[in-house]
């Protein structure tokens, strides 16, 4: 039983990189449970790379992440597996099995992870179908669901084991107005439900303010910013700023930067002409 505000990630000076390129430096945060936070940033800006180090994806430099105070850095692979059943993972296209069904594709999880009898697996695929409002869609083959169903969807296979921890990758991309507000919707209402921790790693600012307990913009691969939505829409810091309006010129730079790497391939590039 998870306990009120306890902390069930925990990220702590996380340096991570590819190569000779550090794409993470330093990085820190807590996520408890219910608590919803949104990481947003520029492109580039390692956003993506957060997410697949907490899924432990990729090697980690320096620094720990850890789940209910367990290392995933040493936790052996039987004990990793057993904690990544743990993690609901909503990918930024879905990433629904077009050959199943609704139904199916729910159940997936379950069956493959799981003893549970056909039974229960139907009894918990149509209670999360209709948390996100498609039970009576369960029959239907993924082709043919719009964009916003099929998010919905792959949101209820996500939370098919009751995790303990959410990630979503981009939720709201490629939806219209009224689907992004239903997304962010059923995303604060999973996260009551579930009492689970959540990170939102989103371009969408306006939905993402209204849901998210805290907001940590990231930038050239650390926090430059964290604080609650109110906080940060009346900050007078101008990286803040050019970032919630939206304004072309400021402390962000347009121009990727020039790397070691870039510079040595250029050299190689020029000496072959």
């Amino acid at each position: 039983m998870k306990k009120d505000n306890e902390i069930i990630l925990s990220i702590q000076d996380l340096t991570v990189g590819y190569g000779k390129s550090i794409i993470l430096n330093n990085i820190s945060m807590d996520v408890r449970k219910k608590e919803i936070i949104a990481i947003m940033g520029n492109s580039g800006s390692g956003k993506t790379t957060l997410f697949k180090s907490i899924t432990n994806q990729i090697p980690i430099i320096s620094g720990k992440i850890k789940i209910f105070d367990q290392d995933i850095r040493l936790l052996p692979d039987k004990d990793l597996k057993k904690l990544r059943r743990k993690m609901g993972v909503l990918f930024q296209h879905g990433a629904l099995f077009t050959d199943l069904n609704v139904f199916d594709n729910v159940a997936f999880p379950l069956i493959e992870l799981t003893k549970r009898s056909s039974d229960e697996i139907i009894k918990i695929v149509l209670e999360k179908l209709n948390s996100v409002g498609l039970r009576a869609a369960a029959h239907m083959p993924v082709t043919s669901l719009s964009g916003g169903m099929a998010k919905r969807v792959a949101l209820a296979r996500a939370t098919a084991l009751d995790p303990w921890i959410m990630l979503y990758d981009e939720p709201f991309s490629g939806l219209d107005p009224i689907s992004i507000g239903v997304i962010a919707k059923l995303i604060k209402e999973l996260s009551n439900t579930l009492q689970c921790a959540s990170i939102l790693i989103t371009h969408e600012m306006q939905e993402s303010f209204k849901i998210a307990d805290k907001i940590n913009i990231i930038g050239s691969g650390s926090i430059v910013a964290s604080g609650s939505p109110e906080s940060l829409s009346k900050s007078e810091d101008p990286f803040i700023k050019q970032f919630i309006n939206g304004a072309p010129t400021g402390p962000i730079p347009f121009d990727y930067p020039e790397t070691s790497d870039f510079k040595e391939w250029l050299i190689k590039l020029r000496q072959q002409t």
